[in-house]
């Protein structure tokens, strides 16, 4: 099996995330660069990887030079995203992860789209991302039902029975108000030693 090189830029709580998922599959991937604009974070976030050894950068350019990577992951703000993939290009990068939305305006996605068909990248259809939900991501597939009745049946009921405790009912002549909006005014009720209840 191919171990891909990968080059890691924006190391924030997503691109740990994008970290622990290479870190994990260390069959196929093996990080030769990370990149971030602090030098802080750089280090803390290499040191608690196990990735110190690794090269680190303050600029994405002189990364991909230095480490030449397959693959390029960035994390980055949706504005920097095309420049990021031109980068690529570039510098000859064979694969690219980026987070949604893949672009600020959909002629910026075109340009990417346009510029990952030139150099010979496969970007997905969305009958070949359906396609994925019955083979590697089929664990996404057989999570959503459960989710959905966990959201559904445990997660609705509570904010409901939340928001209850902040109305009353309540009866103006003849006609009973059901959901009269109190605030706090029943948690006041509970603690005063002087209410009936």
């Amino acid at each position: 099996m191919h171990q891909y090189t990968v080059a890691v830029m924006g190391l924030g709580v997503r691109g740990k995330i994008h970290i622990h998922g290479l870190l994990e599959n260390p069959d196929r991937y093996r990080i030769v660069g990370l990149c971030d604009i602090n030098e802080e974070v750089l280090k803390k976030v290499a040191q608690d990887n196990g990735l110190a050894d690794v090269p680190q950068f303050t600029d994405a350019e002189a990364m991909l030079a230095a480490t030449r990577p397959e693959i390029f992951v960035f994390v980055v703000a949706p504005e920097m995203r095309l420049g990021l993939v031109e980068m690529g290009v570039k510098y000859g990068v064979k694969g690219i992860s980026l987070e949604k939305p893949m672009a600020e305006s959909l002629q910026e996605a075109k340009a990417m789209v346009e510029l990952c068909h030139k150099n010979g990248w496969h970007v997905n259809t969305f009958a070949e991302d359906l396609h994925s939900l019955l083979d590697e991501n089929l664990y996404r597939l057989l999570m959503t039902p459960s989710m959905f009745f966990i959201s559904v049946l445990t997660i609705l009921p509570l904010v409901f029975m939340i928001c209850m405790a902040f109305t009353n009912y309540s009866k103006i002549g003849d006609h009973l108000v059901l959901f009269d909006w109190v605030g706090l005014e029943n948690f006041a009720t509970l603690f005063d030693s002087g209410s009936v209840l």
